[in-house]
């Protein structure tokens, strides 16, 4: 091993240790190779903790760019608030990151976008939560909302 990939499996190891079984599999998870990861699992059972604790480890080994934030989404109001304050504990962070609802976030994107979004579903805009979504998806599969999206 050379001594970053040992430096890389030693701390691993520790942010594994304690940790069930699908907790570490989640920590260890290459996004490069893997692609996106699905976490589920019940209230309490350390959803949130896993997902600062990959974020901790990413940014150690690859550090947010001049203009990169971390964009947080939470479904309920009372996570986004617990996801806000542990996301201020994260070394490497430094206040780069916003944690909205899914259903702000997909309203922000509506709104900024209403134009197109009247285009995309030729009616009036979705006031419920799965519309709601589903049009700020399709929205971010445009283009130019993708550049948007990656300036701001």
């Amino acid at each position: 091993m050379t001594p970053s990939t040992e430096s890389r499996a030693s701390a691993l190891e520790r942010l594994t240790r304690g940790l069930e079984p699908a907790q570490a599999s989640a920590l260890e998870h290459d996004f490069d190779t893997q692609g996106p990861l699905l976490l589920l699992a019940g209230a309490g059972t350390g959803k949130t903790t896993t997902v600062i604790e990959r974020l901790g480890q990413l940014l150690t080994t690859s550090p947010l760019g001049e203009h990169q934030r971390v964009l947080a989404l939470t479904k309920m109001h009372g996570s986004r608030r617990r996801v806000r304050e542990r996301l201020h504990g994260v070394a490497g962070l430094n206040r780069r990151f916003e944690s909205v609802t899914i259903d702000s976030f997909a309203c922000r994107v509506i709104t900024r976008w209403r134009s197109l979004a009247r285009v995309l579903v030729a009616a009036e805009l979705p006031t419920d939560f799965d519309a709601r979504c589903d049009l700020a998806g399709r929205l971010l599969e445009e283009q130019c909302v993708q550049k948007w999206f990656a300036a701001s």
